[in-house]
């Protein structure tokens, strides 16, 4: 991973060093403007930046970045984002991830899984 450009978008190297950008699947999190943003763009910085991933690609969304889950190892990224509370679970995605995750994340009450802690996603859907 090279860059982090939000909470739940990144860029990464592959090993044919083409530079991608990839949508974490099934996941939102708040623009870096918008409450808890730095605080999603930090989580996601400190899981992926400088590592290797591995990625489940999906297809690509309508400003075609690949959509895809990230792997750290055997660690799914998107459901840890959510797991931390810096992202929730984008509910319209036709294949979203375990409910008991976001679950978990309003019982810490904490972060945007918060009760009470939405925001405005200004990016397309995928």
């Amino acid at each position: 991973m090279v860059d982090i450009v939000d909470g739940d978008t990144l860029t990464l190297l592959t090993t044919d060093n083409w530079l991608i950008q990839v949508q974490l699947a099934n996941i939102e999190a708040p623009e870096d403007s918008n409450p808890y943003g730095a605080q999603a763009r930090q989580a996601l910085s400190d899981l992926t930046l400088g590592k290797t991933a591995t990625l489940q690609v999906y297809g690509r969304d309508p400003i075609g970045r690949s959509v895809a889950e990230v792997y750290v190892g055997k660690r799914n990224i998107n459901l840890e984002m959510v797991r931390q509370g810096a992202a929730r679970l984008d509910q319209q995605d036709p294949e979203p991830a375990p409910l008991h995750t976001q679950a978990g994340a309003k019982r810490a009450l904490h972060g945007v899984g918060a009760p009470g802690n939405g925001f405005i996603r200004l990016e397309h859907r995928f």
